[in-house]
């Protein structure tokens, strides 16, 4: 089991998946998902702007599905519960936050977008 009390463990694990060059969400990936293949019509309308500021919020995240959904830390299956923030789901096994209301605009309309996904490792900074 990963332990996140243990700095040296979280350093190496952290650099681990760092060197992996984990593939990051972005508006593409979404679009390759069969269920948000309506908001193609408003990806057409869209202004550069409104695809940037998509980019950069779905860039925090790793690729939808990536790792079969484990989580990345641990590499193991998680349950979640809904955490104080909204939107962010918890993990029980190690209390990782992953995100599942996502709200984009394109085309003027603004979309609230339900994937549940889990940070990407950049997200991530060690205090020392």
């Amino acid at each position: 089991m990963f332990d996140f009390n243990n700095a040296e463990m979280v350093k190496e694990k952290l650099k681990e998946l760092v060197d992996k060059n984990i593939p990051k969400m972005s508006l593409d990936k979404l679009l390759e998902i069969e269920r948000f293949d309506y908001l193609k019509s408003y990806v057409d309308k869209a202004t550069e702007s409104e695809i940037a500021e998509t980019n950069n919020h779905f860039n925090k995240y790793c690729v939808y599905g990536y790792n079969d959904g484990k989580d990345i830390f641990s590499n193991e299956n998680c349950s979640f519960y809904w955490g104080l923030t909204h939107g962010e789901m918890v993990t029980d096994d190690n209390g990782l936050a992953r995100t599942y209301y996502h709200y984009i605009k394109l085309g003027g309309t603004k979309h609230k977008i339900e994937l549940l996904l889990q940070y990407h490792p950049d997200c991530y900074e060690i205090e020392e």
